[in-house]
């Protein structure tokens, strides 16, 4: 039972996050009629960033979630 309440919760975040993605490309193209593909680039950039705090620097998780909003805010 433990596994399959793990593999919901897993199945739905990883599902959260394809929303997300495919929302910043529905948004993207009805407002330019242009199909962008820097969303997801700006995506894996956020998450390199929160990878490399968290990790590599060894910064609080939340922190380095906020700091990479911020870095990746500026890139866009």
């Amino acid at each position: 039972m433990t596994q399959f309440l793990q593999a919901t919760v897993e199945g739905l975040s990883l599902a959260s996050i394809y929303a997300l993605l495919a929302l910043g490309f529905v948004i993207i193209y009805k407002s330019t009629q242009v199909l962008s593909f820097a969303h997801p680039a700006l995506m894996v950039f956020g998450a390199y960033f929160v990878a490399y705090f968290s990790f590599t620097i060894g910064l609080n998780f939340w922190l380095a979630l906020l700091i990479a909003v911020i870095i990746t805010a500026a890139l866009g």
